[in-house]
């Protein structure tokens, strides 16, 4: 049947390949093309079904767990017209490159891989790694293990993968991202994008006017360089860091336990809302503090202002349950590669009632040192990340000034 495998293909815009061991390739050329190596002499089983083609490996024994003991790799080539394409293998690897058309590409166990290729896709792997070096048109890519790696993309983008790293570069178009455990990283993104991980860091770097949405359980977020034009940010437990320009949008960023950390140009038009529920907020521009906004812990506070004269472009809202909220002056000309701010003021223009009379108490042996105020000292080291929170309630309680 092989030696006839051209003619019997001529004129099949669907091709299905299915194999229970080894790896099948597939490449994008003028005309029909099959080589195939096989652990037997088993030459794989093809037939034509009006305009489909199908490629099968024969049932020639099993190992235990049912996986075919023989092994059959192929390599195919496709010719254009070819409109439809399933690559199938129960455990190897699966690769195409220059294909057009509507694509499968399915292991249980291997990596799956794509290049130069367009249309509408789907590349799944039960456990190895997901590769994509240039495409155009709509893809699905998921592993339950492995690394999902995205260069060089055009359209809408969809990336899966239980345990494991996700990298995008280059690419322009709408990108959803999610890993269970892992971290996730773009460079250079334009478009929009949502990003999800249960435990992982999220960098976005260089992004180019890039609306983002990006939510973690347990991981710092930063983006840094580029320009943005939309942000909602939130992590359960981790930092925030934004330093990147800011066009005309809103942003929203929380962090339930965690430092939130913003740079704006000297020259930024915007209106700031920055609420800690405990912890403090610096800011290099002027704000004032006001009533809260909904619950607030022991020790918060809330600072609003407007930056610039003239109508606000950037709505900045800053949130924080226990961590330091920071807002600082972006220096235009700072060395290449490295953000520069000035050292936050002391104090900002505030309302706020007079102190108490101050009460001497006796001082603690688990006190941080430093201050006259033990309640001001523990505020400041939980700031300065010298004590957790949970250290801090502890130390609060034990204050003779806090009934």
């Amino acid at each position: 049947m092989p030696e006839r495998f051209e003619e019997l293909a001529t004129g099949a815009t669907e091709l299905r390949v299915e194999l229970k061991r080894g790896d099948a390739v597939a490449r994008a050329g003028d005309s029909w093309k099959l080589e195939w190596t096989s652990e037997g002499s088993d030459a794989p089983e093809i037939e034509r079904d009006g305009s489909v083609l199908r490629i099968r490996q024969r049932n020639n024994g099993f190992l235990p767990g049912g996986i075919d003991s023989k092994r059959l790799d192929m390599k195919l080539t496709v010719p254009p017209s070819v409109e439809v394409i399933e690559l199938r293998t129960g455990l190897g690897k699966v690769d195409a490159e220059g294909l057009r058309a509507r694509l499968t590409m399915t292991t249980g166990n291997g990596s799956v891989s794509l290049r130069d290729a367009g249309g509408e896709g789907s590349l799944n792997t039960g456990n190895g790694a997901v590769s994509i070096n240039g495409y155009d048109g709509t893809l699905v890519a998921s592993t339950g293990n492995g690394r999902v790696k995205v260069d060089r993309l055009k359209g809408t983008l969809t990336l899966n993968t239980g345990n494991g790293t996700v990298e995008v570069l280059d690419v322009e178009g709408r990108v959803r991202a999610s890993t269970g455990n892992g971290e996730v990283k773009l460079t250079g993104v334009a478009g929009e994008v949502e990003l999800n991980s249960g435990h992982g860091a999220m960098d976005i770097l260089a992004p180019r006017s890039l609306d983002v949405q990006a939510n973690t359980a347990m991981g710092a977020i930063h983006v840094d360089g580029g320009s943005l034009r939309g942000m909602r940010a939130n992590s359960m437990m981790g930092e925030i860091r934004c330093a990147t320009r800011l066009e005309p949008g809103t942003y929203d960023i929380t962090s339930s336990m965690g430092a939130v950390d913003v740079q704006l140009p000297a020259d930024a038009l915007a209106r700031v809302d920055a609420q800690t529920s405990f912890g403090q907020v610096h800011s290099d521009f002027p704000l004032v503090r006001v009533g809260r906004s909904g619950p607030m812990g022991f020790g918060g506070v809330r600072m609003v202002g407007s930056i610039g004269e003239g109508e606000p472009r950037v709505e900045l809202n800053l949130r924080s349950g226990k961590g330091t909220i920071r807002l600082h002056r972006l220096v235009q000309d700072a060395p290449r590669g490295r953000v520069e701010s000035r050292p936050a003021p002391p104090l900002w223009p505030a309302v706020e009632p007079p102190p108490p009379p101050h009460v001497d108490a006796p001082p603690h042996p688990d006190f941080p040192s430093g201050s006259q105020d033990p309640t001001l000292a523990v505020l400041e080291a939980v700031a300065r990340g010298e004590l957790t929170p949970e250290q801090a309630e502890r130390l609060l309680a034990a204050t003779p000034n806090q009934a």
